[in-house]
């Protein structure tokens, strides 16, 4: 089931929930001897987001999103003492965005972005944290038939887990360009 509301003129708004379910299946087979659980391997998910966004000037517009979703889904671990083993999973995303018109023909925008997802076995050792934080900036020029898009992304992600990992950390920075166009005929 989901269901969502929105509206305005100036400020755009909308607000959506969500819940799903279903009560599984086996996701093993007898043949499968070493990690055969004869279950019913179900979840429940329950998703709510919100976002806002508001055109500040006639070029310059703002923006908010928020995303908030619990996973709970019954899983197969030979290796578990638990009876019914299950993972939960709880996902947070915050997010602004600006997007800013130079001309008709020429808009930037940006995003910052962080994304936190907590998996944890219900019971058992296993509990992971990671975080990602994101900076995405474009530019986009168009004339006549042709569209040129630059811009960069920086990404910046950290696990925390009861689990002992060599790396636990990564930055990643990348540009980009495009060009879309045609520039006469051809065979």
């Amino acid at each position: 089931a989901s269901a969502s509301i929105g509206g305005g003129d100036n400020i755009h708004w909308m607000i959506n929930a969500s819940h799903q379910q279903s009560k599984g299946f086996s996701a093993t087979n007898p043949d499968a001897a070493f990690s055969y659980q004869d279950d019913q391997d179900g979840y429940r998910q329950q998703h709510i987001g919100a976002q806002i966004s508001s055109a500040v000037t006639e070029q310059l517009e703002l923006g908010l999103n928020l995303q908030h979703t619990n996973t709970r889904a019954d899983i197969d671990n030979p290796f578990s003492s638990n009876p019914n083993p299950a993972a939960k999973e709880q996902l947070n995303i915050v997010a602004f965005t600006a997007k800013q018109a130079w001309s008709a023909t020429q808009f930037s925008s940006a995003q910052l972005a962080q994304t936190e997802d907590n998996y944890t076995l219900v019971n058992e050792d296993g509990r992971f944290r990671t975080q990602q934080t994101q900076l995405q900036l474009q530019h986009r020029a168009s004339w006549n038939t042709q569209t040129v898009n630059i811009g960069m992304d920086i990404l910046r992600e950290r696990l925390r887990s009861d689990t002992v990992y060599d790396a636990t950390a990564r930055n990643t920075q990348a540009v980009f360009a495009n060009y879309h166009g045609s520039i006469g005929a051809h065979s």
